[in-house]
């Protein structure tokens, strides 16, 4: 199913224009998948791997792949409290962490373009259950006016637009299938090659494997005479599956 996912996804990279790239928090890396981060989280019973909520961001033809423990290139874990919910993003009394940027617990900062609805009061970050955690850009600061008349600068981070990519063509799940097919037919055929090897090197539980095989025409071609080869290999190493199958066999052949 991975594998399945990962095609897709390479697929619908195709559909980008040209002039789209991808960025993952290592580096440009165009037309690249990379998968997304996990993060060890400690300090309960077992540890709990979380991973970047909504990992598909899009800017202008820039798409970026939030990954990297390190979260590099100005991305950051954000978490706290919304203190003022704004037309443009949220003010937050929290703390952000990233490898080139972080603000000590209880800063505040701005998260520009905040896609789900929050009220103020609301505490956001890690969401356990869900195994994710909220992650922005920095970008910048924001200047907002207080209560008082005045004015106040904070960090800005950036949330950027969520992108959902398009549902696969019926040509690009007929190519995913026929790839997964073929990835399905090597590795079996690089099983086989190395069950066989095994077998002729004198391993008696890999020889009843190439016999059984060779029975069933499981990943070869159905070769009786083959079969009864391994077997016979195997049996008089003491295997006892290849001498009950080897009796089978011979049993079978006399009631002809």
């Amino acid at each position: 199913m991975k594998t399945l996912t990962f095609i897709l996804f390479v697929a619908f990279c195709s559909l980008l224009p040209a002039s789209a790239q991808i960025y993952s928090s290592y580096g440009p890396s165009r037309m690249t998948f990379v998968p997304g981060p996990e993060f060890n989280i400690v300090g309960s019973p077992s540890p709990t791997l979380l991973r970047p909520k909504d990992p598909l961001r899009l800017s202008s033809s820039v798409l970026w792949q939030v990954v990297g423990e390190d979260m590099t290139n100005g991305w950051v874990e954000f978490r706290g409290k919304v203190v003022e919910v704004q037309p443009g993003g949220i003010r937050v009394r929290g703390t952000f962490t990233g490898l080139r940027a972080s603000a000590e617990d209880g800063s505040d900062f701005f998260v520009a373009n905040f896609p789900y609805e929050v009220a103020e009061g609301d505490v956001i970050g890690r969401d356990i259950k869900a195994k994710t955690f909220l992650c922005a850009k920095i970008d910048g600061v924001y200047t907002y006016h207080t209560v008082m008349g005045g004015s106040r600068t904070i960090k800005k981070l950036d949330y950027g637009d969520i992108y959902v990519p398009p549902p696969p063509t019926a040509g690009q799940l007929a190519a995913a299938k026929l790839a997964q097919e073929k990835k399905n037919r090597e590795t079996e055929a690089n099983t086989v090659k190395w069950v066989r090897d095994q077998a002729d090197a004198g391993d008696a539980f890999s020889q009843f494997r190439m016999g059984e095989r060779y029975l069933k025409g499981d990943g070869v071609e159905k070769d009786d005479s083959l079969a009864k080869k391994y077997l016979t290999k195997a049996s008089a190493q003491g295997n006892q599956d290849a001498r009950d199958l080897l009796a089978k066999m011979n049993f079978q052949a006399d009631s002809r």
